[in-house]
């Protein structure tokens, strides 16, 4: 069994990830670990955990045209508004998210939370790691997130 996972599943090898282990992302108020990415995963499915700091938003609201998306909180709660339906999802609540349905998550509580994202097709992670790339030094150019937004499935929604 391979214990880096990267580059494996491809090949139909089995592999592990220990604790702790995938390619870091991060963003404001929140970091990722992707743990299987579409390429590892022949382009079907991208897994993730994420934690939301206390009193942090997570994303603005969006969409994907193309991408099933399901969350299941390990830990703390967070703040769920998907279509116009708003619930708090504390540790052990699974959601799922059919496309086209507008989204977002927060954590309004005073410690962090932590959940596992699942996304079906895979690929979709690119928008994580290089959207965090750009607004690692402040601001993010709006045109390039407009640029990865339409790379990647990811559409923000009008206010």
């Amino acid at each position: 069994m391979a214990q880096s996972g990267h580059g494996a599943g491809t090949d139909g090898q089995v592999f592990l990830l220990a604790p702790g282990a995938g390619r870091l992302y991060e963003q404001s108020g929140f970091r990722g670990t992707i743990k299987v990415d579409g390429e590892q995963a022949d382009g079907r499915q991208c897994f993730s955990e994420w934690t939301v700091d206390a009193g942090q938003q997570g994303p603005p609201p969006h969409l994907h045209r193309e991408h099933q998306e399901a969350f299941f909180v390990v830990d703390g709660t967070l703040t769920f508004t998907a279509g116009e339906q708003t619930v708090d999802a504390p540790a052990g609540s699974f959601l799922f998210i059919p496309p086209g349905v507008v989204h977002a998550f927060s954590n309004s509580t005073d410690a962090p939370a932590t959940c596992v994202n699942a996304y079906v097709p895979g690929g979709i992670e690119g928008f994580f790691v290089e959207a965090g790339a750009a607004t690692a030094s402040g601001e993010p150019d709006p045109a390039e997130i407009e640029r990865l937004s339409a790379k990647y499935d990811v559409f923000f929604a009008e206010e």
